[in-house]
């Protein structure tokens, strides 16, 4: 991991942004009523017909969803870090019953093991540019088949591909920190943007199950807001949101999730392999030595666009993730061997992860090569597209 994302990681520890005196979070949805609306028609949709006995909002701030949630669970309990929010949360909540307020931290839910139907975390992963812990935690104080629907700013939404593939640069995997340099150097509260497959894998190591994918705020950039009318843009959301949830379209992408029968936390280290990205499975995979490791996925389609630097990049640029390179396995290279590959020299990996075509990532996730392997684990390479210097 290198020293960026170790600087993003400690910001996880840090104590509640929302406690400033000068900041009011109610304040901040004033004249954003399209994005409210898109996100409750998204938790409408994935908690239709269902009915829960106790659910709880997970940073829910001041209870601006968990109204929403105690249409579909007979109690809800509203968590936050920030005293600042539940205080507003009193006056917004008055006339819910339902819903009671409790102030703790994400990464240490004060609820004992198995003993929650519905978890909702939505416009926190953002905040948390490593989010094993907080996801750890809803995976335990779910009980066995429970549901989560957590939000994830989207960083291969379709308009960060266009301008990923106008740099010719790739898409990250790891968590990309948005802030201003100025934010940075004040520092001021983390945002972030997740990949899906990586924060697919992380739900499947907390033992969640991906059911079903929506893209949400589909149509909040300016130029939409300028061109047509908010009636306009939730009705093209509300049809638009399964649609798209494919292509991976919108800025934010809600993830309905199922507690496995049988999940256990990875306190072993055990590896786990994300499946494709409508439905992640929570399969072991066999230990891997230190170098490479593999995450088995189906065959994407091949690149019809000949010729050319990287065209299964651009593909994966410019389509979904689940339709591009990223879906092939994925071999990590330590430093030698990634060094050795951008000599086009032959590697050998033992035991064999996989045969055919490859994709070869570093250390911190940044794509390398398209790569070749035999039945003897010599791998040679087909295309390089971010390899180190000679």
């Amino acid at each position: 991991m290198n020293a960026h994302l170790n600087a993003l990681n400690d910001l996880n520890a840090r104590p509640a942004f929302y406690d400033d005196s000068g900041f009011n979070y109610r304040e901040v949805w004033a004249g954003r009523d399209y994005e409210h609306q898109a996100e409750v028609i998204a938790l409408r949709r994935l908690l239709a017909g269902q009915r829960f006995d106790r659910a709880v909002d997970v940073g829910g701030g001041y209870g601006r969803l968990s109204v929403v949630l105690a249409e579909f669970a007979s109690r809800v309990t509203l968590v936050d870090s920030s005293s600042q929010q539940l205080e507003l949360a009193s006056e917004f909540l008055a006339g819910h019953p339902a819903v009671d307020k409790r102030l703790m931290d994400a990464a240490k839910l004060d609820f004992p093991d198995q003993s929650v139907d519905l978890v909702a975390m939505v416009r926190v992963l953002h905040h948390l540019p490593d989010p094993a812990a907080e996801l750890a935690e809803v995976g335990r104080i779910l009980r066995p088949g429970g549901t989560a629907i957590v939000e994830v700013a989207n960083v291969a939404h379709a308009l960060n591909r266009i301008r990923h593939l106008a740099r010719r640069e790739p898409l990250p995997f790891a968590a990309l920190d948005i802030r201003s340099e100025q934010s940075r150097k004040q520092g001021g509260i983390p945002f972030v943007n997740h990949h899906p497959v990586t924060i697919g894998a992380q739900f499947a190591a907390a033992g969640l199950e991906t059911e079903r994918v929506l893209s949400v705020s589909n149509l909040r950039h300016p130029v939409f807001k300028k061109a047509l009318p908010e009636r306009a843009r939730l009705l093209a959301e509300r049809m638009a949101q399964a649609r798209l949830a494919r292509m991976q379209f919108g800025p934010s992408l809600f993830f309905l999730l199922r507690r496995e029968p049988d999940a256990t936390h990875d306190t072993d280290g055990a590896e786990l392999a994300p499946g494709p990205l409508t439905g992640y499975a929570r399969a072991p995979r066999p230990a891997q030595p230190a170098g490479h490791r593999c995450w088995p996925r189906r065959e994407p389609p091949r690149a019809t666009r000949a010729g050319g630097r990287g065209d299964e990049a651009l593909l994966a640029w410019l389509l979904p993730v689940s339709a591009g390179l990223s879906d092939l396995p994925t071999v990590q290279l330590d430093e030698p061997q990634s060094l050795a590959i951008s000599r086009g020299q032959t590697i050998q990996l033992n035991p064999v992860p996989v045969t055919g075509r490859c994709a070869a990532s570093a250390s911190d996730g940044t794509l390398l090569a398209l790569l070749e392997l035999d039945a003897d684990g010599r791998a040679r390479i087909l295309r390089g597209f971010n390899l180190p210097p000679d």
